[in-house]
């Protein structure tokens, strides 16, 4: 079903972009900044006490949106994020998990108009990512946490634009499980998730 969703809103992707020969598009670049609390899935543990809690980051980089004349839209970003996980311990020590990464959401929507300053746009959309560094105390067996590095999400929201600025809250969804096999306290998989809201500016 994870899968099949990805490849639904692939083609959705690929059809917006083949009606570019038949409509003019219009381009537009910009920055963006985001804030994202993580919340991992599907996490049950062999030992009582060592579950992953909800993290919070965020990220900065550059965007793009492809405008239709018919209002649809399309929103292809590169972003680089920071987030701190913590996982509890039987002993009642906490360990705190540094994560930077880099991420591509491409997200497909259609826009609605609310008020002559504000529009809507219901979205969906998938999103790439990939961890370029992931560090954690010294004093723990770094194979326990040595997750997965590539990361596949779908996600839903709606963006509200306000002349040049939009506000996208979104949810993402992982498709992959991210544990090591190396990782040998866990009987369960381990999904991305997590909750975004992102602030656009367009030139």
């Amino acid at each position: 079903m994870r899968y099949l969703i990805v490849y639904i809103l692939a083609l959705l992707s690929l059809s917006a972009y083949g009606q570019a020969d038949k409509q003019q598009v219009k381009i537009e670049w910009g920055v963006c900044a985001t804030f994202n609390i993580s919340v991992p899935g599907d996490w049950t543990t062999i030992k009582r006490g060592q579950e992953v809690q909800p993290g919070y980051g965020g990220g900065i980089g550059g965007a793009a949106r492809l405008l239709w004349p018919s209002k649809w839209v399309m929103e292809p970003s590169v972003v680089l994020n920071y987030e701190e996980l913590k996982t509890n311990q039987i002993c009642d020590q906490n360990i705190d998990i540094a994560r930077w990464s880099v991420s591509v959401p491409v997200s497909v929507g259609y826009i609605f108009t609310a008020t002559d300053n504000l529009k809507i746009a219901p979205l969906l959309g998938v999103e790439f990512s990939y961890v370029i560094n992931n560090s954690l105390d010294d004093n723990f067996d770094k194979n326990d946490y040595k997750w997965k590095p590539l990361n596949a999400s779908w996600g839903f929201g709606a963006e509200f634009v306000l002349d040049d600025f939009t506000v996208t809250p979104m949810g993402y969804f992982g498709l992959i499980d991210i544990l090591s096999r190396d990782s040998h306290y866990y009987s369960k998989g381990l999904y991305a998730n997590k909750a975004c809201v992102s602030v656009k500016y367009y030139f």
